[in-house]
């Protein structure tokens, strides 16, 4: 439980500081909305949500899933996700992950994040 409030603690203060609310809707803890935009052109909706109890993060266009992050445990998702939540990267779609909107036979991409944070982000989590 501790650990849940840990993640609780940090969603709300990532919330705090991107959009100055107090707290995220905790309603649903497989599915706690940490960003929402558009793409450039306004075509296509993109969320970012946190699975508190399947520990993973998702990427999701137009309603349809395109990346998901898990991890082994809460620990790990504090670790590598939650302490580091940017705005900027929940939403950043790269053309691949466009494309199975658009090519919805292309099924979505899981990836394992218990190695660790990716290479571009290495850097400056290291700071």
């Amino acid at each position: 439980m501790a650990d849940l409030n840990a993640a609780k603690k940090l969603i709300n203060e990532f919330m705090y500081k991107e959009y100055g609310e107090v707290s995220a809707d905790y309603s649903d803890l497989t599915n706690v909305g940490l960003a929402y935009t558009t793409t450039e052109d306004g075509h296509f909706d993109i969320e970012a949500s946190v699975d508190l109890l399947r520990y993973s993060i998702s990427l999701i266009i137009d309603g349809t899933p395109v990346k998901i992050t898990r991890y082994e445990n809460i620990e790990a998702l504090i670790e590598k996700e939650l302490q580091y939540l940017d705005f900027e990267e929940l939403v950043f779609v790269s053309d691949a992950e466009l494309q199975k909107i658009t090519l919805p036979e292309i099924q979505p991409k899981e990836v394992t994040g218990f190695p660790g944070p990716n290479k571009a982000n290495e850097s400056e989590r290291s700071r």
